[in-house]
């Protein structure tokens, strides 16, 4: 069942793709909550994980089980994130902020 809904999902059937991703959402939600401690970061890194998995779907090889693909991208998109947020500096710390105000 599994093969059939990823080979349509690889030929852009979104409800496919819905279907093939949705068993792994929860997980997918924890990494990303565990990684960003933000309820908004983890929502937009768990966003571009689904991103990310739509436009490389093609590409994958069948290799491991979907779910240990979707884990892996997110967990990239997740260090990603965290990288971005190093280089600008985009958060301040509570105690950073107490002392500058």
């Amino acid at each position: 069942m599994e093969d059939l809904t990823l080979a349509r999902a690889k030929k852009g059937d979104s409800a496919a793709f819905e279907a093939l991703v949705a068993p792994s959402e929860e997980m997918l939600w924890r990494l990303c909550w565990h990684y960003t401690r933000q309820e908004a970061d983890a929502a937009d890194c768990l966003q571009e994980t689904m991103l990310k998995a739509w436009r490389s779907l093609p590409r994958f090889r069948g290799e491991c089980a979907v779910s240990t693909w979707l884990y892996r991208l997110c967990i990239s998109c997740c260090l990603d994130f965290l990288r971005k947020r190093k280089r600008t500096g985009a958060y301040l710390s509570i105690e950073r902020l107490a002392e500058t105000g």
